[in-house]
């Protein structure tokens, strides 16, 4: 895992490459990463005398290559992880862009699940704001599938479906927080008159 970074996907390789693709296109790129550019929209890492396309799939379909950039070594913290950490910090601090950047892209992966989950049979056109905002944590942490999802909205009590569907139960801390998010949000009245699907809330 990266700090700094929102969990993006169920496979966070996936998220981080996407947010590499969307920050090495900004100016200041090769200040921080100087040995990696994008050649026909995918992650190179570029040296005097060979070019390597970090994206080419492993055979177990891992993204290994550029795994082994950023943190060569699952089992331990290294000299190359400690110093990538230290260059996205750094970056991030240096230019708001990035910070930017990782909220846009959380927005769209959400979005793109939520989407997906429509798709799949699990109906959120016209429901409270607050039903989605379930949907979307269970699909983010994959406690549930699309089926108990779609049955858990059904159900008489929303609230207590959505924090036991699924494996639910075995992330009571969770649980918790999601409810917390959603008891500030409606504290604050932001999702008075509004249902997902409209305005903002549309995908």
């Amino acid at each position: 895992d990266i700090p700094g970074l929102w969990s993006v996907s169920v496979n966070i390789w996936i998220g981080i490459i996407v947010y590499f693709r969307r920050i090495l296109k900004l100016d200041d790129a090769s200040r921080y990463f100087p040995d990696l550019k994008l050649i026909n929209g995918k992650v190179h890492q570029v040296s005097d005398r060979t070019t390597k396309n970090l994206e080419d799939p492993h055979t177990d379909g891992l993204l290994r290559h550029f795994m082994n950039y950023l943190n060569p070594s699952a089992s331990t913290i290294d000299d190359e992880e400690v110093v990538n950490v230290a260059r996205l910090i750094f970056w991030s601090q240096e230019n708001p862009q990035l910070y930017d950047m990782q909220v846009k892209l959380a927005v769209d992966i959400a979005k793109s699940k939520l989407k997906r989950a429509i798709q799949k049979g699990v109906h959120l056109q016209g429901r409270p704001v607050w039903h989605a905002i379930w949907v979307s944590d269970n699909l983010h942490q994959g406690r549930a599938k699309y089926t108990q999802l779609k049955s858990a909205l059904n159900s008489a009590n929303v609230d207590r479906a959505m924090s036991t569907v699924g494996i639910s139960e075995k992330y009571p801390n969770r649980i918790k927080v999601v409810r917390a998010s959603i008891k500030r949000l409606e504290d604050r009245r932001v999702f008075d008159s509004i249902s997902f699907g409209d305005g903002e809330f549309d995908i």
